[in-house]
């Protein structure tokens, strides 16, 4: 169990909002604070992706059409 203090006005526009959608505030905020957390975990893993020098390989598409085996497919 969570308790979360918000100003009245974040408090009318965060029960406005649920009410719009259909859920109740427990759940709006439930899904709000997941989607937060997956949204800040996919930063985290595609910033990592960018600095690691591995993915910075790039070659010709033919050459990757023949590695694949994929010359008689185009």
């Amino acid at each position: 169990m969570l308790s979360v203090r918000f100003s009245k006005d974040d408090e009318q526009l965060i029960r406005r909002h649920a009410a719009e959608i259909g859920i109740s505030v427990s759940e709006f905020l439930r899904e709000a604070a997941i989607s937060k957390i997956e949204d800040e975990y996919d930063l985290k893993i595609y910033k990592e992706y960018l600095e690691n020098e591995e993915y910075k390989i790039t070659r010709p598409l033919d050459e990757l059409i023949s590695e694949l085996g994929l010359e008689n497919e185009i």
